[in-house]
């Protein structure tokens, strides 16, 4: 959803004139459809040819993620399974990559850019997070597997490469972490300040980037990626070999008691 992407892939919220909505034949309710914002991106997409605009609208939402109902402090196993049972019903939606191929092989008489985009973005969301974890696994055990002497200069090679670009790849992640912590405190000193122009005050929370708990994020983001991302997809595409029915859960968000108290204007 950068700007000038040449398409949006839509999260959870979106609109569709009702002229599309009617050319496409409405919103699929099958299993396949589970997905059903993107679903339904991409039966559009492909209904009008690839001549799908998109436009992103940016709004306040809520940037909570799902939780259970433990108050542990180090570790909370009950948020841990709701998160994870989350990326299940996510990853359910890999049936539409097969559902855009589909379409794509019967429309290759005309192929645009966009149609390149897409199935990239789609390669991106269902694929890669399992792709990546396999190269890592395998990158790290063919040496001892197989014995340095027996690998191949060229493939020997690319390994390492490959691990220079992990490295890299970490330390730019660490980088982007540090901005990101600069960029929530902009945004949450900005709050507080409109809650004050309100004469209203609310619990705002900011971030302390050199707290332990902070930095301790840095280094288990791979490790939740994996969990989170990986694991959930794994799992999902696999059975998919057998089903494409899900038992929907939805995992709760957290609630937060907000105390709004009235400040007195100064005269």
């Amino acid at each position: 959803m950068y700007p000038n992407s040449p398409l949006a892939i839509p999260t959870s919220v979106y609109s569709v004139p009702l002229r599309l909505a009617e050319n496409v034949n409405g919103w699929d309710a099958g299993p396949g459809a589970i997905g059903e914002d993107m679903h339904m991106l991409l039966k559009s997409f492909f209904g009008v040819s690839g001549r799908l605009v998109t436009r992103t609208v940016f709004s306040a939402a809520s940037q909570c993620n799902v939780s259970g109902t433990s108050q542990h402090f180090l570790i909370d196993f009950e948020s841990m399974r709701a998160r994870f049972r989350q990326g299940m019903r996510h990853m359910w939606g890999a049936l539409d990559s097969g559902y855009a191929l589909a379409r794509f092989l019967r429309s290759i008489h005309s192929p645009t850019w966009k149609h390149a985009a897409l199935m990239h973005m789609l390669w991106q969301a269902h694929f890669f997070p399992v792709h990546l974890v396999l190269s890592l696994i395998g990158g790290s055990l063919i040496p001892y597997i197989l014995g340095v002497r027996h690998i191949h200069p060229a493939l020997d090679y690319v390994m390492t490469m490959c691990a220079h670009i992990r490295t890299l790849t970490f330390l730019g992640m660490n980088f982007a972490f540090y901005f990101y912590d600069r960029y929530h405190e902009v945004c949450a000193q900005a709050r507080a300040q409109d809650m004050v122009n309100a004469e209203l005050a609310a619990h705002v929370s900011f971030r302390n980037r050199w707290h332990w708990r902070y930095v301790g994020e840095r280094v288990a983001f791979p490790v939740a990626g994996f969990l989170y991302g990986t694991l959930p997809a794994s799992i999902a595409e696999v059975c998919h070999l057998w089903t494409d029915r899900l038992i929907y859960v939805v995992s709760r968000k957290p609630q937060f008691p907000i105390k709004l108290v009235a400040m007195t204007r100064s005269s």
